[in-house]
């Protein structure tokens, strides 16, 4: 059940995503996921910034070092338009 819950986060589509978009692929349930996701901080890392709709982004370790994150963060913040 772990790799299931953890298989959406290796979506080649995607770049991070959210417990939602996870839940929604899978199936599973919101408790379950949320409790898988967060007891691995060796496998998933959290975005510095959240998702358009304020919600907590999530990738694989394996996917994403520090430097790209940051990098995200940084083309993402120049898009913000005040």
């Amino acid at each position: 059940m772990k790799q299931r819950c953890l298989r959406p986060l290796d979506d080649p589509n995607w770049d991070y995503r959210t417990i939602e978009g996870i839940i929604k692929e899978t199936g599973l349930g919101e408790s379950f996921v949320t409790k898988v996701i967060e007891s691995h901080p060796d496998l998933v890392r959290k975005s510095i910034v959240p998702s358009k709709g304020r919600k907590q982004l999530y990738a694989l370790k394996s996917d994403f070092g520090v430097l790209k994150d940051v990098w995200n963060t940084f083309a993402w913040m120049n898009k913000v338009k005040y």
